[in-house]
């Protein structure tokens, strides 16, 4: 069951702002990381931002007729049967969806802000889908939408908001959904937009044992070099510690021997480099302590059963937050 959409929200509203229980409007991702700006813990940093409500995105898809367009699709039986026609047909879609003009207004008022948190240091902003069907339990949809990193102009925020809304309509989203039982016509894009941080290594953390998951006391942690996107889309094998969040015994699952990592291109976006650190250590003990025990205060927060899945960062030794949702196993 995914959260009811909230279209009457249509405030630009800072993570400082937003609490858990805004995912309607701000969608899960943003309220989440809401929650946690709200908490104020020790040793938890989460780079700016700010939340684009569903609105924006019923809005943009009334202004064009595009719902008419993604309903009739649902409602044509070649295009539930046929894997083939959906690919073909999701893609002219999201197609026509990226190239209907955005409202001025609109994207005067997006640009603003944006520039407001550019202004905080960021060199660029990162656009992340924020939808109410995703990072929930039972169902996170990791993977399922996209992110446009490292935004540095207007015109290529326009484009990359267009794009992360229309990334509601991706193939592997649709029959991820579609798997659950989800009805597509409940789904909106909200946005979450966010100061880009160049991390210096990056990857995820589960609350709990993933090789014995009755082991709650032991974290399982993944990570690399650079900005570590690879590490949360899967595509790399990365260094893997497990952490004993009570007695600090660290073990090490393996490590990682990529020859590259993803840094911020000064152009905009993200561009791969021979990374300097092959064979090194990304996470020494003192950089596993301190996002171990940040899990554990993010646990404190949500109260989180099942475990929790957290994305981090660090720069240098300075360690952000940037998203934290349910752990999902089946």
């Amino acid at each position: 069951v995914i959260p009811n959409a909230d279209l009457s929200e249509v405030r630009l509203k800072g993570l400082d702002a937003i609490r858990a229980n805004e995912v309607q409007a701000y969608g899960a991702k943003t309220s989440n990381l809401g929650e946690i700006v709200h908490g104020q813990r020790p040793g938890i940093n989460v780079p700016p931002g700010f939340g684009v409500p569903i609105s924006f995105y019923d809005q943009h898809m009334k202004a064009h007729g595009l719902y008419k367009k993604a309903h009739g699709l649902l409602e044509d039986p070649i295009f539930q049967k046929d894997a083939r026609i959906r690919r073909k047909k999701l893609k002219e879609l999201r197609e026509t969806i990226q190239e209907a003009p955005l409202d001025t207004k609109v994207l005067d008022q997006l640009w603003a802000r944006t520039e407001a948190v550019l202004k905080t240091g960021a060199s660029g902003v990162f656009v992340r889908s924020s939808t109410n069907a995703e990072d929930l339990p039972g169902f996170n949809g990791a993977g399922l939408y996209d992110t446009v990193p490292n935004v540095t102009s207007r015109s290529q925020l326009e484009k990359a908001v267009k794009k992360v809304w229309a990334s509601v309509w991706n193939l592997r989203a649709v029959e991820e959904r579609s798997f659950h039982g989800i009805d597509h016509r409940g789904v909106y894009g909200a946005i979450l937009i966010q100061a880009g941080v160049n991390a210096t290594a990056a990857g995820v953390l589960v609350t709990t044992n993933l090789f014995d998951t009755t082991s709650n006391h032991i974290y399982t942690i993944n990570a690399k070099w650079g900005l570590g996107m690879k590490v949360v889309d899967g595509r790399e094998t990365p260094e893997q510690l497990l952490v004993d969040i009570n007695t600090g015994q660290i073990r090490v699952v393996s490590r990682s021997e990529d020859n590259t990592m993803l840094v911020f291109d000064d152009k905009g976006g993200v561009k791969e480099v021979t990374t300097q650190d092959k064979g090194q250590v990304v996470l020494t003990p003192e950089r596993t302590m301190k996002l171990a025990n940040a899990a554990k205060e993010l646990v404190q927060i949500f109260g989180a059963r099942p475990p929790l899945d957290v994305e981090w960062l660090f720069v240098g030794e300075e360690l952000q937050i940037v998203q934290a949702r349910p752990f999902v196993t089946k």
